[in-house]
């Protein structure tokens, strides 16, 4: 192996891999359904239904930006995606309780942490979803797309040039 650590140049730095480009509808539906396909699959069970309720503004406040940030690097992984949600839960109960605990109220800190821990078992569920169903999404509404292209691309006019196919012979 070859030693670059003298190259005149200086360190070789090594190409940066392609980054994954968001489709935004693919990304909207998945974002969107990820929260409601547990609560209505679940309706009977309480805790999936007011999750959306609850941690609904936390998925739109948190989850969103996390997303937008995640996703060109990494792709649609499930597990780190739901690794990230869980991360982005367990962040914003432990702000908001530190906020509880810093103004004197922790009379709300027990019920904080209950909902803290029902969260964060909804968030790694959600974001789970939310890349598999992505997963789902892309290739179908891509080539739904391209159909639509094709079905729709304007014809071309034709060449106003004039036609010199033939060979000239003398």
């Amino acid at each position: 192996m070859t030693d670059r650590s003298h190259d005149p140049i200086g360190p070789r730095i090594p190409p940066e891999p392609a980054r994954h480009i968001i489709d935004p509808m693919a990304f909207a539906l998945a974002f969107v359904a990820a929260p409601l396909i547990p609560a209505l699959a679940l309706c009977w069970l309480i805790v999936p239904a007011a999750a959306v309720f609850f941690g609904g503004p936390l998925w739109l406040l948190l989850g969103l930006p996390v997303l937008l940030w995640q996703m060109p690097r990494t792709g649609p992984d499930c597990a780190k995606i739901a690794l990230l949600a869980l991360l982005g839960n367990l962040a914003a109960t432990l702000e908001i309780s530190g906020y509880l605990l810093r103004n004197g109220t922790s009379d709300a800190l027990g019920s904080l942490l209950i909902y803290g821990a029902f969260g964060s078992l909804m968030s790694l569920i959600w974001g789970a979803l939310f890349a598999w169903l992505y997963r789902i999404l892309l290739p179908k509404l891509r080539s739904d797309l391209e159909r639509v292209y094709r079905a729709n691309r304007p014809i071309s006019p034709p060449d106003p040039r004039p036609h010199t196919s033939f060979a000239y012979q003398a």
